[in-house]
């Protein structure tokens, strides 16, 4: 394959262009197509021997029905507009995540892969019960608060790497990708003093709502979530050194970048 980099740029160009309506594209951004979601996919369905056309559309069709679940997430969330466009923001949200979903559905028909349609289908079920769990706080721990994570950033990668082979990587795409959502969450927490992760922690730790915490709590909040991103990518480099993952293309792409890339922050906020 040429330089994945590349290949991933002209992939995410045509899963935008398979996305593009122009009515929805008046009101709304493009619908977002992680990165590192789009690498794994590449990297896992490389190394099985799947025609170069059926594995752009089981790439493009995954990621649109992620874009599908994600969009969903901002149906409530007016970001200051009028009372009337604030509603019709809503609902051009939700016919959006229609719209990907039925994108995703007609790329699968096409390939006919009855399996795949099943497997991601249980993955998108599976994807909105841990969102509910999640988002309406029904955990006990943080085990159970982390696997909600992991389900909602990994399931469908998870589901079609079942699919094809016998899954090897299912532990280091749930942690990788739990890291990555911790990122984001860390970001959204410096930026703007709050995060739905943040607000998860802060009910387990001192079963208050975190705008509710003194100083000190906050500081003890963040040393907790920076210990638990330095544990789970510890995770992730000891599952690239399994004998199993030994010389794949995942373990040859990621080994290196997570061991030189630390994830604690400096004084200044910067990780270093």
């Amino acid at each position: 394959m040429e330089n994945i980099f590349s290949y991933s740029r002209d992939l995410h160009e045509y899963i935008i262009s398979e996305a593009y309506h122009p009515y929805l594209r008046r009101y709304l951004n493009e619908p977002v197509i992680e990165e590192q979601k789009l690498l794994l996919l590449i990297l896992i369905l490389n190394e099985l021997n799947i025609p170069e056309e059926d594995r752009k559309q089981y790439i493009t069709a995954t990621l649109l029905v992620q874009a599908a679940l994600d969009v969903h997430n901002d149906v409530t969330s007016p970001d200051g507009h009028a009372e009337n466009d604030a509603l019709k923001l809503r609902q051009l949200t939700v016919l959006a995540g229609d719209y990907y979903s039925g994108l995703y559905y007609s790329l699968l028909a096409e390939t006919e892969n009855n399996d795949l349609i099943r497997l991601l289908s249980e993955g998108i079920m599976d994807v909105n019960e841990k969102k509910i769990i999640f988002y309406e706080q029904h955990y006990s721990d943080l085990a159970s608060l982390l696997d909600a994570v992991k389900v909602i950033e990994a399931a469908l990668i998870v589901k079609l790497e079942e699919c094809f082979t016998v899954p090897r990587y299912r532990n280091f795409i749930e942690n990788f990708l739990l890291l990555e959502r911790l990122k984001k969450e860390r970001q959204a927490f410096i930026e703007k003093g709050d995060a739905p992760f943040y607000q998860a922690l802060s009910g387990l730790l001192f079963s208050e709502k975190l705008a509710s915490l003194a100083e000190e709590q906050i500081e003890s909040l963040k040393q907790q979530a920076e210990t638990i991103m330095q544990e789970v990518q510890a995770l992730c480099i000891e599952e690239l050194h399994q004998q199993e993952l030994k010389g794949s293309s995942v373990a040859g792409f990621y080994a290196g970048r997570l061991a030189e890339e630390p994830v604690i922050l400096t004084s200044n906020g910067e990780e270093g």
